[in-house]
């Protein structure tokens, strides 16, 4: 009915609730009993599906606090349910490193909770034993584990297939379902998914060099085992970076359609050097920073007369934390409006070109500029 957190953290407090899909008619009849929750590895999962008859404590895999609950009757749906809303995995014990599991590292290993419950019905008679489980699960100790362990949950929950044996997933998909999902997963956090510009981009990071196929296969290894040619990061830690930027910080901002994204530094100058206006910009996410969003600037050179295209560099969420967008925009403005107009007297005072000498005085400029924004250093350019 409602299912526990997928990437679960120890000793931190989680829910869920199951029912008994009994008939409204037979609820009356049931006797009320316990629920029991546990914790069980895939491959005790994969035993379970196999022989339902394994006993229940040779499957624990962990201990879970508060994992008892009594059902009660829910009079809106007359069923049977048992909601927990207190429970705590205390320890959790990994499959011993031994045959192919070994190779996983601890958030790539996926557990489930188990739900297990006894009931009979009128005087005792007849008693049924029924257990359920929950959508597997990543089991972390530090939230710096959660990105690593929401990589393997997205992969599993985008690519699982009905009826499968716990948990198997494919090791590659086409190109255009990977798509699809990183869309989905920008929109549930975000509020707003990816348009087409947007998945090419990720698609020529992913396969540099190779025309974009929706039937190019894209393994798991390229989404969390590789890092991008180049650099020093994987594509998730690059991918998940740039959403927990927006979520935190940005997300009315993207929502409105105000941050272009997923552009790439050519194709960033590009636009603005095809637009009329000599002086515009756009918000992109940093190709070199995790977490970190750029801005490119046009604006006519006032030396060359020449339209040219600058960068700033990235701001990540520690900057964001300190001072918000729209903030520093403010700041950056005027701080790029002062070297343009200080540059030009300098130009026009001197003559057509501005001495190394003359150019030392724009930190001076600036100096009093922002000392006394109401005089906007007449002062200084009086003298």
């Amino acid at each position: 009915d409602k299912q526990p957190p997928q990437v679960l953290k120890t000793m931190t407090r989680f829910g869920a609730c199951v029912t008994l899909l009994a008939g409204g008619r037979q609820s009356g009849f049931i006797n009320h009993s316990d629920v029991q929750a546990h914790i069980i590895s895939e491959k005790q999962a994969r035993g379970l599906a196999c022989d339902n008859t394994v006993p229940v404590k040779a499957e624990v895999s962990g201990e879970i606090c508060n994992n008892t609950k009594v059902m009660d009757l829910n009079k809106t749906t007359s069923l049977l349910s048992a909601e927990f809303n207190n429970m705590s995995l205390r320890r959790i014990k990994r499959p011993d490193k031994k045959g192919p599991e070994h190779q996983l590292v601890v958030t790539e290993e996926k557990f489930c909770i188990l739900f297990t419950s006894k009931f009979s019905l009128g005087s005792g008679e007849l008693v049924y034993s029924v257990r359920t489980v929950s959508l597997p699960v990543v089991v972390v100790v530090h939230v710096n584990q959660s990105p690593s362990a929401e990589a393997t949950i997205l992969w599993d929950n985008a690519f699982a297939e009905p009826g499968r044996i716990p948990f198997e997933v494919p090791s590659a998909v086409p190109w255009s379902h990977m798509a699809h999902a990183l869309s989905l997963r920008f929109q549930c956090a975000n509020g707003r998914g990816l348009g087409e510009q947007h998945l090419s981009l990720l698609c020529s990071k992913i396969f540099p060099g190779q025309v974009e196929d929706p039937n190019l296969l894209f393994q798991w290894s390229k989404l969390h085992k590789e890092p991008l040619p180049g650099r020093s990061f994987t594509f998730w830690e690059w991918f998940y970076g740039t959403c927990d930027l927006i979520k935190r910080h940005l997300q009315s901002q993207w929502q409105d359609g105000l941050i272009a994204g997923f552009v790439s530094r050519q194709q960033a100058e590009e636009m603005l050097l095809s637009e009329p206006l000599h002086e515009n910009f756009i918000l992109r996410f940093s190709d070199s920073e995790v977490g970190g969003l750029t801005t490119a600037y046009s604006m006519l050179n006032p030396n060359s007369g020449v339209r040219e295209v600058y960068h700033l560099q990235p701001w990540t969420a520690k900057d964001f934390g300190i001072r918000a967008l729209a903030d520093r925009y403010r700041h950056n403005l005027l701080l790029i409006c002062s070297v343009y107009y200080c540059t030009i007297f300098l130009l026009k005072h001197r003559g057509a070109k501005a001495s190394e000498q003359d150019l030392s005085l724009v930190p001076l400029f600036l100096f009093f500029f922002f000392l006394f924004p109401k005089c906007n250093g007449v002062f200084f350019l009086s003298h």
